[in-house]
């Protein structure tokens, strides 16, 4: 996933220098071959960073919004002061990694620490390298994250901000009720909610109406269905021709890397089957694997 995709070539797109953004931040994100936001970013890094304030972010997925938020997050957060100051909800273990992996790799030159929690592995080990670790910043999945605070190992004393990261797909999931008992537990009477949604149904808004103090809120719509850089192209088959279709298009395109959806588990196990029974160096991933075997794939 790419969370800095272009913005649509409609939009004059600002450079990230010419936002509020301090020199290390900065120079990590030129490193990593950024120069130009997007129009969700635009929108919320200045506010973010200049106020100290309640958020709501509404954009499509692929526009940049968890960007959006590590940055001001990453300038916010003192890296003298010990504890947890900011945790992050994702609803996926694999977002949660993701996001994790971005905020490292933005804040390189600031002497934060991050750590991510999930389900799926054991809680014991995830403990014992948390308190090794001493993170800054949390990122994590509700019910790993809820756990943790069930079982006292995470302390929200200092905890300020919360940021909950593509919501729609946490209440999709049926990860709300333990959003909002995490939120419900926060007892710092300071804390800022950030929040970044594709949508805005009417259980999120009950969660903003119940938790949040008057937000801000920035809206985006985008005038395209994909990033400018990506062309769309589409072979309508038999789904029994399917591999043998996909096979062909593969054996055309020699060089290429894919990811290939399927509609269900069982159907991503058989097509990577298939696909390694015709030579190709295939692998599938799907939610009946143990944490261990998706990291390996």
């Amino acid at each position: 996933m790419n969370f800095w995709i272009k913005a649509s070539a409609e939009r004059e797109k600002m450079q990230f220098a010419e936002l509020s953004i301090k020199e290390g931040i900065l120079k990590a994100i030129e490193e990593m071959g950024f120069e130009k936001t997007t129009e969700i970013q635009e929108k919320s890094i200045p506010k973010l960073i200049e106020n100290d304030i309640d958020f709501v972010g509404q954009a499509q997925t692929g526009t940049g919004k968890t960007a959006a938020f590590a940055i001001p997050l990453i300038q916010k957060i003192k890296s003298t002061q010990k504890g947890i100051q900011a945790i992050i909800l994702a609803p996926t273990r694999e977002l949660a990694n993701q996001i994790a992996g971005e905020i490292e790799k933005i804040s390189k030159y600031d002497p934060l620490r991050t750590f991510c929690v999930y389900g799926g592995v054991p809680v014991y080990n995830q403990v014992k390298t948390l308190h090794k670790t001493k993170p800054h910043i949390l990122v994590g999945t509700p019910g790993r994250v809820l756990d943790l605070i069930n079982r006292d190992a995470i302390n929200l004393d200092k905890a300020k901000y919360f940021c909950l990261d593509e919501a729609d797909e946490m209440l999709d999931m049926g990860f709300f009720d333990d959003v909002n008992e995490i939120l419900d537990t926060v007892t710092n009477e300071d804390r800022k909610i950030w929040m970044f949604s594709a949508t805005m149904p009417k259980a999120i808004l009950n969660l903003v109406n119940k938790h949040f103090n008057e937000p801000e809120v920035v809206k985006v719509t985008k005038k395209i269905l994909t990033a400018d850089s990506v062309d769309q192209k589409f072979i309508m088959v038999e789904e029994r021709q399917m591999a043998e279709a996909l096979s062909r298009y593969l054996d055309y395109h020699q060089n290429i890397y894919a990811i290939v959806f399927t509609r269900t588990k069982i159907g991503a196990k058989k097509l990577a089957d298939d696909l390694s029974f015709r030579g190709y160096e295939t692998d599938a991933l799907h939610g009946d694997m143990v944490q261990d075997q998706r990291d390996i794939t």
